[in-house]
């Protein structure tokens, strides 16, 4: 999903590594269709 552009991860610099993943603009646009599918 990250090399499609939906979502964008996030690398924290902490010990143990936090990986934290945000949906971009893009992924955002999906959300509704997504969810008439799922039927939500």
């Amino acid at each position: 999903m990250e090399s499609s552009s939906f979502v964008q991860r996030m690398i924290l610099p902490l010990i143990p590594p936090k990986v934290e993943y945000v949906m971009t603009r893009f992924g955002e646009t999906l959300m509704e269709p997504l969810n008439e599918y799922n039927g939500a």
